[in-house]
């Protein structure tokens, strides 16, 4: 389904007062943290993790993707739109064209005025409750015939793992939340949690933990599990490697934290997408490009990243988490 243009959304919408308490434009000073202390997104590699054994040849794979496209941290087209509803936001029904069987879609939940999907093709969005302890996140959330529509949504504890027990509205059942990262962080030079990366050939079905999901469709042996963890090798020097502020926080939280495969596509990270304020708050960032949507990651050394040893293969579960907020 066809994302509605941001004036077309408008038109539908009544008002276009702030809806983040700390107002929009501090999307571009500050670096939220989500989710409970000591999940696997805050927590550091173990100085004795071990590396898969088939890590050489996935990340020739990756190394030859490269020639292919070069990775970028995705803003505009690709990112996540990000809002916060408050107490006085008016209750919106969201219709579901998909996802949960049997589900037409969600009660009606306090809804922002200023809502304007990611401009990619998953329309990746999500709504704050009042109080922060809910997400609801949207796949492909759109405006039809002056109606709120979804393909998929979930609702994620922002207290929780940042993990969805099932499919989710990101391919692997993570949060939207988790992840991503903030202008602010970028802009601070300072990322302290894992990153979440998207890879072209994910593997069907089969999901590693914390993955719960896979809408990959490849079954060989090259190709990565949903789930799969990797960081840039710790040995690689970065000071000496000439980056900016920004990409050398990305490439540190790499050696760090490492990123975990959480959807499938061209290799990329996700990034919040400027539609979540008024103004852009990745403008004048060093390595921006309003043009492309993007951060330019080229000077990423590919061939010195490396897969952690993958987990026990699972099986894709589809799961409904806090029923009451679903329509039968």
């Amino acid at each position: 389904m066809k994302i509605l243009p941001p004036i077309s959304l408008l038109l539908l919408i009544v008002s276009c007062a702030p809806v983040n308490p700390l107002s929009p434009d501090s999307w571009r000073d500050v670096a939220p943290v989500h989710f409970a202390p000591g999940t696997a997104w805050y927590t550091p590699i173990a100085t004795n993790a071990t590396i898969d054994p088939q890590s050489t040849e996935w990340v020739k794979a990756m190394a030859a993707e490269r020639g292919k496209s070069q990775p970028y941290l995705l803003t505009d087209d690709g990112g996540v739109a990000v809002f916060r509803a408050t107490a006085a936001s008016p209750k919106r029904r969201v219709r579901l064209e998909g996802g949960i069987s049997g589900k037409r879609g969600l009660v009606p939940i306090p809804f922002p005025d200023w809502v304007l999907p990611d401009a990619g093709t998953d329309g990746h969005t999500v709504i704050l409750s009042p109080d922060g302890a809910l997400a609801f996140e949207f796949w492909n959330l759109h405006v039809l015939d002056g109606v709120f529509r979804a393909g998929q949504v979930a609702i994620v504890d922002m207290a929780g793992e940042g993990f969805h027990p099932g499919l989710s509205a990101r391919a692997s059942g993570f949060s939207l939340m988790a992840g991503l990262v903030w202008p602010g962080e970028y802009r601070l030079g300072s990322i302290r949690h894992a990153l979440v990366f998207v890879w072209p050939r994910t593997r069907k079905g089969k999901p590693v933990f914390p993955a719960t999901y896979s809408d990959g469709g490849g079954e060989h042996p090259a190709t990565l599990a949903m789930g799969t963890r990797i960081r840039l090798d710790p040995a690689f020097d970065l000071d000496s490697f000439g980056l900016d502020d920004g990409r050398k926080a990305i490439f540190r939280a790499l050696q760090v934290y490492g990123a975990w495969l959480g959807d499938t596509g061209s290799f990329a990270f996700k990034g919040l997408s400027p539609r979540s304020s008024r103004d852009n708050p990745w403008e004048g960032q060093p390595g921006y490009s309003a043009e492309n949507g993007s951060i330019d990651l080229s000077a990423l050394p590919v061939d010195r990243l490396q897969v952690m040893t993958v987990g026990a293969a699972g099986t894709n579960r589809v799961v409904v988490t806090f029923p009451d907020y679903y329509e039968d």
